[in-house]
């Protein structure tokens, strides 16, 4: 099941996607910031891609929405 992090900019009020966790363990980002970090997590502390996930979400006030996937 595909697994979308999302955050709200404190600012703006815009809720936008930070991370998506595919159901393939593959983690992927439409912000280039978080692209990198997601990067230098995996090369520094060896990270799986459900631990970057789970540090991701518990550094904000973020929230996860489930997707089912078909196939």
């Amino acid at each position: 099941m595909t697994r979308v992090l999302y955050a709200q900019d404190r600012r703006t009020k815009q809720i936008r996607p930070i991370v998506t966790w595919h159901d393939d363990g593959t983690l992927t980002s439409e912000d280039e910031q978080m692209a990198n970090a997601i990067a230098r997590l995996r090369d520094k502390r060896r990270w799986s891609g459900e631990q970057i996930f789970d540090y991701c979400a518990g550094l904000s006030d973020a929230y996860v929405r489930y997707f089912e996937t078909s196939g």
